[in-house]
């Protein structure tokens, strides 16, 4: 089954292992906000799942975009990396579950 990066977000290195780690951690934090809905065999919406990895899929196409515009526009490139910054920040936050609010 691919890498194994041991469920941790910094040593995994493709973006499905990536996206995978972030689903995990979405379910640790719902289920830590909603403890007897475990018990009840209740899930997360769908919506909470767009919500919990939004960064995370839009650092993976940021990511692939500045691969694409290696050699073009400067202005375009500096969009793309303070996009990509901002989506750690919110990842970093989601991972250590701090300051989320869904």
């Amino acid at each position: 089954m691919g890498e194994l990066s041991g469920g941790a977000y910094i040593y995994a290195e493709s973006p499905k292992s990536r996206i995978c780690v972030m689903v995990k951690a979405a379910l640790r934090f719902y289920y830590t906000k909603h403890p007897s809905h475990r018990y009840l065999g209740l899930e997360p919406s769908l919506g909470f799942f767009e919500t919990f990895l939004n960064a995370t899929i839009d650092l993976e196409l940021a990511m692939v975009e500045l691969a694409c515009h290696v050699n073009q526009n400067d202005a375009e490139v500096q969009r793309i990396q303070d996009r990509i910054a901002r989506d750690k920040q919110e990842i970093e936050k989601q991972l250590n579950m701090r300051n989320i609010s869904l």
